[in-house]
């Protein structure tokens, strides 16, 4: 999911204590961003740390000025023999073609595993948007190149790979038996996004709220908030690496839904508000909101009277909006199938294919802030 939806739900699980909530609304307290700081962290730990922490064998930066896609598909086949001929994992960088201060140059690398080897084509100008520009394609001659490789390879993802905007894409070489195996963005989504991890953070509440129950109840927050993230990204296609030190390889995603899917993410963040706004009014000194629900039952307990009532927000405000925006939706993408350059893919599109799109987006997202 998007790096918002992450933050939204963090702040929807601290709203889950009762105690955060008391303090944010009595105190003025501001222990609720804990839960939106550490939901957006795994990500941010990703495109903040983990990305430069790589160590990449091969640099693939072009000259703009005499751009050779022969030898860039070249070093790319060179790469993944040298991993299948050593034994050793081999990571590759490709960089983008910077022309001016809005301007980009964009090239596209196809694994073609079938036939052992490499393609590169070099594509049009486009800007920071992506929009390409007419007509500045490069003369056939100069646009196609290939290089043969002698490596048996599992590549799971899209086909093509683009490198166009800000930085590029890598690749990690890994041998595996028989075959190497092709890793996309081989840094996302290992350690960080993990269940074990977020125990490292926890002891920063009681650094920041003392040896209390607010303290506890901030390292909760902590901890919760960041398996909130994991969890939400293994409904997608890419899964993680769920328990580091003891796992090593990321986990298939359950495939449910997309980084840039617009409905998930919507439907994720409108649940996510109901939620938090059901639990500030419940867990405040004075509530403003009731429950037709509780009255009608006869409820009095306080945790059943909480649950009740989140029946009744879901049912009188969130099951009536998404049931028919969801129906909408699966009609439109029934009848409607993405052209040619338009952004997404078509329900007929694998399942590696969206993983790899999803991975690119998610990349996107943080190479743009």
């Amino acid at each position: 999911m998007k790096g918002l939806t992450h933050f939204v739900m963090g702040i929807t699980i601290a709203t889950c204590f009762p105690l955060a909530v008391k303090g944010a609304v009595t105190e003025s307290s501001l222990i609720l961003l804990l839960g939106g700081i550490f939901g957006i962290l795994p990500d941010t730990l990703d495109f903040r740390l983990a990305k430069y922490l790589e160590k990449h064998d091969y640099d693939i930066d072009p000259d703009p000025h005499n751009i050779d896609p022969t030898m860039i598909a070249r070093r790319m086949a060179e790469a993944i023999d040298e991993a299948w001929h050593t034994g050793r994992k081999v990571q590759i960088q490709f960089h983008t073609i910077k022309m001016s201060a809005d301007l980009w140059r964009q090239y596209k690398i196809m694994i073609d595993q079938d036939n052992k080897r490499i393609v590169c084509k070099i594509g049009p100008l486009v800007t920071t948007g992506k929009s390409p520009l007419p007509e500045t394609e490069p003369p056939e001659d100069k646009a196609h190149g290939e290089w043969p490789f002698k490596a048996n390879v599992l590549h799971t993802y899209d086909k093509w790979t683009y490198v166009d905007i800000f930085s590029g894409p890598d690749f990690a070489f890994v041998p595996e038996g028989d075959h190497i195996r092709i890793d996309f963005i081989p840094f996302h989504r290992k350690w960080t996004h993990s269940l074990t991890v977020p125990f490292l953070f926890m002891p920063i509440g009681f650094l920041l709220y003392g040896w209390n129950e607010m303290g506890y109840t901030a390292s909760l927050i902590i901890l919760f908030s960041y398996w909130g993230h994991v969890l939400l990204d293994q409904t997608g296609m890419m899964g993680s690496n769920l328990l580091p030190p003891f796992t090593k390889k990321r986990t298939k995603g359950l495939g449910l839904a997309r980084s840039n899917d617009a409905i998930g993410n919507f439907f994720t963040n409108y649940m996510c508000g109901a939620i938090a706004l059901w639990n500030i009014n419940y867990f405040s000194p004075h509530q403003v909101l009731g429950s037709d629900f509780v009255r009608w039952f006869g409820i009095t307990g306080y945790w059943p009277a909480y649950f009740v009532g989140l029946a009744n927000l879901f049912v009188y405000y969130v099951i009536p909006v998404l049931v028919p925006l969801y129906i909408i939706s699966k009609l439109y993408m029934k009848y409607h199938q993405p052209e040619e350059g338009e952004e997404g893919l078509p329900e007929t599109a694998t399942k590696e294919e969206r993983a790899a799109l999803e991975m690119i987006k998610s990349m996107e997202g943080y190479e743009s802030t």
